[in-house]
């Protein structure tokens, strides 16, 4: 495909042929990649999976989704753990209609070493359709650490050492 920033053609990675090994890989290689699904792998394991390539300047792997009326099974579900749902069906786009955001998480061989090669986590509260809400953080707040006590607000004049940045 001609990439009109480089002036040239490239490769397009992200496809089955070609797969990549994280969302932001397929949006530096184009600029101009929308978000949807496309082909990940690590090894051996190729898998398809939801890239967000909107916000904050994008390239975000999508890893779970759940809606409320699935709380209770997504509860003490740390990203450590392997609690894989409908992992080979995730959302094809981001439409409140696509309900595979209501019920949808990698195993954990796929989310691993995307969780490895990552420095931030990305969090949206509310799926809706203009994609203006979302929080940024520190991996660290998901990596290992599951659902520590850590505070977000000041305490004892201490701030949570974790950095955010988010946007309602």
């Amino acid at each position: 495909a001609y990439n009109d920033i480089l002036g040239y053609c490239i490769e397009l990675i992200g496809t089955d042929a070609k797969p990549a090994t994280g969302c932001n890989e397929i949006l530096t290689n184009n600029a101009r990649s929308e978000s949807g699904i496309y082909t990940l792998a690590f090894g051996d394991n190729k898998f398809k999976a939801y890239c967000d390539m909107k916000t904050k300047e994008g390239g975000w792997t999508l890893l779970e989704s759940y809606d409320i009326q699935h709380k209770e099974a997504y509860k003490r579900q740390n990203f450590p753990k392997n609690f894989p749902r409908n992992e080979n069906a995730p959302p094809a786009s981001d439409a409140n209609s696509d309900n595979a955001w209501d019920d949808y998480r990698m195993g954990l061989a796929r989310m691993q070493p995307l969780i490895d090669r990552a420095t931030q986590v990305h969090a949206r509260c509310h799926r809706k359709e203009t994609g203006t809400d979302w929080l940024i953080g520190d991996v660290s707040m998901v990596a290992y650490n599951g659902y520590s006590s850590t505070p977000t607000k000041p305490q004892g004049g201490k701030w949570n050492p974790f950095s955010l940045e988010g946007q309602l």
